[in-house]
């Protein structure tokens, strides 16, 4: 609003100046001057910036980062028969002639006490350690002896079930000893037999005893 000003009298000038042609016709219709406003009002009037469109915000792409392929997955062949067939040869190891492969068979503490201090007893190699079992077998088994066949073996054409009867031990004169052999009749002629394959038929304890340790020692998988 104009402070002091009579309305009347600015209306007033106004319709003079529209007579006297301060009016300006542009196309056939009659606008008023910036110009004629500032004089009639007495007032500046302050040119309007021309207004700018602002251009819409540009949406930037989402970076995604490149999916990384999947591992291959390495294909899993048919397993052979060799390697589900594959069986670990027990190996002799220490002064004793122990053997890796020994969960065959529960460690009987008295048997291997008795192998310790009596039979294997400051032997320090395979020849000793086989002599000691021969002296030791030896003295506790009481020959004749009549034996029963429980196992099958390579070296033997015994099968399960046949008996035989042990006349003593054979004590092979072998650079590699790895067996046990007695002296047996079967089917009326005499042959080498593996004690590891026998068990005697209504023996004595002291020859059972014998036996057992010498099977004992064969199922923890020892070796001379």
């Amino acid at each position: 609003m104009l402070r002091g000003a009579d309305h009347l009298e600015l209306v007033a000038e106004v319709a003079e100046s529209v007579t006297a042609g301060a009016w300006n016709s542009s196309g056939g219709s009659a606008t008023l001057a910036g110009e004629n406003l500032e004089e009639v009002f007495g007032i500046e009037i302050e040119a309007a910036a021309p207004e700018t469109s602002r251009a819409p915000a540009s949406k930037s792409p989402k970076s995604s980062k490149p999916k990384q392929p999947a591992a291959a997955s390495r294909p899993k062949g048919p397993k052979s028969a060799g390697s589900r067939n594959a069986k670990v040869s027990p190996v002799g190891k220490g002064p004793r002639g122990e053997s890796a492969n020994m969960a065959k068979h529960k460690i009987d503490q008295t048997r291997e006490e008795r192998i310790q201090t009596e039979i294997v007893v400051d032997c320090y190699n395979e020849s000793e350690r086989y002599s000691g079992w021969i002296c030791y077998l030896e003295e506790k088994l009481d020959f004749p002896i009549r034996a029963r066949c429980i196992s099958r073996r390579k070296a033997s054409p015994l099968e399960r079930g046949e008996q035989v009867e042990i006349l003593d031990m054979l004590d092979e004169d072998r650079d590699a000893p790895s067996e046990i052999f007695v002296l047996a009749r079967w089917q009326g002629r005499e042959l080498g037999l593996p004690l590891a394959q026998l068990e005697g038929i209504e023996v004595g304890n002291q020859t059972a005893e014998a036996i057992g340790d010498w099977h004992y020692w064969c199922a923890r998988g020892y070796c001379f």
